[in-house]
Formats: C-alpha cells, structure tokens, sequence
C-alpha cells in the first residue's frame, strides 16, 4: 500500500472512532438526564374518623408522608389550613415522618364560628396534600352535623305560697354546645291553681296562652337567655271557705285569725 493511502485510511479510522465517541457520549448524556422520572403519588392507606368532636386520621400503611404535608379542612364553609406537624399526636419513631400507626388529632370545636347556622352546612370537607409530589393523596366529606347542647333551669322565689300572692318564675336557657344555637323554643306552662300576671324577658317572645317561649339565638359556649314570669296562687281545689262561713255566720263573730286562715289557707 502506498503511503499516501495509508496516510488517508488512518485519517478515515480516527474520524470513525471520533464519531463513534460522539455518539456513545450523546446516548449517555441521554440516559443521565432522563434518569430522574417526575415523583408519582405516594402510596398511603389513611383511614379518618369522628368520635365527638374530634376529627381522627390513622395512618394505615403504606409510605411515609412529612410533617409538612398540608391538610386543608373546610367547616360549614370556611377553610382552615393546617399541616401534619401540628396535629400529629406522636410521632412515635422521632423520623420527621407521619408513619404508619400514628394519628392526626384534630378538635373542631375552636374552629365553628358564632356567625354561623351550622344547621344549613353542616359538611365537613378534608383534602390532604403531599407537598413533595403535590398531589392529593387523601379526600372526602363527613356529614355529621354538630350538636347544641342546651340547658334549662326554673326557679321559683316562694316554694310555700299562700293564696292570693304572687310567685316568681325564673326560667333560664343555656348553650353548652360550640355552636350557637337557632331557633331555640322552650315550654313552659303555669302549674294549676296559678293564674298568669306579667313576664319579662331577656329576648324572645312568651306566649302565656300555650306556654311556649320563643328564644330565638343563643351565642355558642355558655350563651344564655331568661324569663321571668309573675303569677298568683289561686284556688286550688281547697273549696270556698270564705263564703261558707258567711253563709253559716253572718253575725261577724268569727275571728281575724280564723279569717286569715280561710283566706290565704295553711
């Protein structure tokens, strides 16, 4: 082979390989920067829960998820944004992690507003969000309405009273609940033997014909409202001494303590 043909056929062989290496290195690049997938939803078994008036979300299994995780939760129509760290109730193995057998806790009395009828949504929304992936790994709606919690008290000033006095009913409602109550109405008619004379209250309308008390609103936690009504003792199946004694003695020769007696009785 003449020099000059080799000197061509080394020059082809080193553009050969210089393309090869080319190749080779642009299929590598390839493969590393294809290597990292976008992340996928993590794969978490979460079970929730209502006992009272607290909201409960086990972790059942499945991959961690970090204490920043967002847990959005809507109540009667007001969102409220919280994360796993703020509500864990323990994370047992000290990881940073909401694992497996460890428990949101969440009480939703703090959060019901006092401005609210909570009788027409009663809804209670959850999403929770993985910050990582962004994505939802949790979602759902309990339908479990709140509860009132009211109280009555009646009190009356004279236990023992004659005929012919005036007695003082005191009727008091209260709100334990944590959400205010609406529409409240309250029963109370006059024992016999009484006769209704005035009331007074401290909102509401009292009807003395049927009894009912027409509370109307009382605020959450300890809200309350009152009714004072004033009646007389009248007879009450006793007879009518007064006027048997003017029919057996009309001489006016019974005494004043004997008339006091038959008049205001024992």
């Amino acid at each position: 082979m003449k020099r000059a043909d080799k000197a061509v056929s080394e020059t082809v062989g080193t553009l050969l390989l210089l393309g090869m290496s080319i190749t080779l290195f642009s299929i590598i690049y390839f493969s590393i920067v294809t290597i990292y997938p976008i992340s996928a939803n993590p794969t978490v078994n979460l079970i929730c829960f209502k006992d009272e008036n607290t909201i409960i979300i086990e972790h059942r299994g499945g991959e961690s998820l970090s204490l920043d995780t967002k847990i959005l939760l809507n109540i009667g129509g007001i969102d409220n944004e919280l994360t796993v760290g703020e509500i864990i109730e323990n994370d047992s193995n000290s990881d940073g992690f909401w694992s497996i057998g460890e428990r949101l806790v969440y009480n939703t009395t703090q959060y019901y507003d006092n401005d609210i009828d909570y009788t027409e949504n009663c809804n209670l929304g959850i999403n929770i969000i993985d910050k990582f992936s962004n994505s939802i790994v949790m979602t759902g709606i309990i339908n479990d309405p709140p509860r009132c919690d009211i109280g009555v008290e009646l009190t009356v000033d004279n236990l023992n009273p004659r005929r012919f006095t005036n007695v003082l009913f005191t009727l008091k409602v209260t709100n334990h609940g944590y959400i205010p109550a609406y529409g409240a109405i309250v029963e109370f008619l006059l024992p016999e033997g009484l006769t209704f004379v005035s009331c007074n209250m401290t909102q509401g309308l009292y009807n003395s014909s049927n009894g009912l008390w027409d509370v109307g609103r009382l605020s959450k936690n300890g809200g309350n409202a009152t009714l004072w009504i004033i009646a007389t003792v009248g007879d009450v199946g006793g007879g009518e001494p007064t006027q048997l004694a003017v029919l057996l003695d009309g001489s006016a020769s019974i005494s004043t303590a004997g008339w006091t007696l038959m008049l205001n009785g024992l």
